[in-house]
């Protein structure tokens, strides 16, 4: 029995322009999991991290630059800093001050494991983390923030469909 469990708008963020998501929130949540898993007896679990997960936008790191945006073209330069190695640092940023809400994610996934309940992770971006899904290396350091088993060649998926449940997701 696959349980689904469907997270999003955490806009975790760098800390420059808006506050973060206490930690302690993903220790409640890896705890309500928990016990949702074990009272439905879920032989595995999937956990879709349902957009807007990195606050991307809302950031003062935009503002260093006068010509990068984030609708800029992916060429885009400004300082000998491209539209990429900018998405980098503010996603790193974000990954850095929230890296006590991954160890809470990390330590879900390793009692799921030793319960011999399999989990999976699923990341659709939204639209304040679509930027992630532009540059390969930005979808590697997502992919590693949020457990996903991913292949930073392809691009997450913008919607997804689970047939057995009817559940559609965007």
């Amino acid at each position: 029995l696959l349980m689904l469990v469907f997270i999003s708008d955490l806009h975790l963020s760098d800390l420059t322009a808006n506050p973060t998501i206490s930690a302690d929130a993903f220790a409640k949540f890896a705890d309500v999991v928990k016990n949702l898993a074990a009272n439905a007896e879920a032989e595995d679990i999937e956990i879709v991290y349902l957009g807007d997960i990195f606050e991307m936008m809302s950031t003062q790191m935009w503002l260093d630059y006068n010509k990068l945006r984030p609708w800029s073209a992916k060429d885009s330069k400004e300082k000998k800093k491209t539209l990429e190695s900018l998405v980098r640092d503010i996603l790193k940023a974000v990954c850095e001050q929230n890296k006590k809400a991954k160890e809470h994610m990390c330590a879900l996934s390793q009692e799921m494991a030793a319960q011999a309940v399999p989990d999976s992770y699923r990341y659709i971006p939204g639209n304040h983390d679509w930027i992630v899904n532009e540059f390969p290396r930005c979808r590697e350091e997502a992919a590693k923030f949020l457990l996903l088993d991913h292949d930073k060649k392809e691009r997450f998926e913008g919607d997804h469909f689970w047939p057995d449940y009817r559940v559609f997701a965007r």
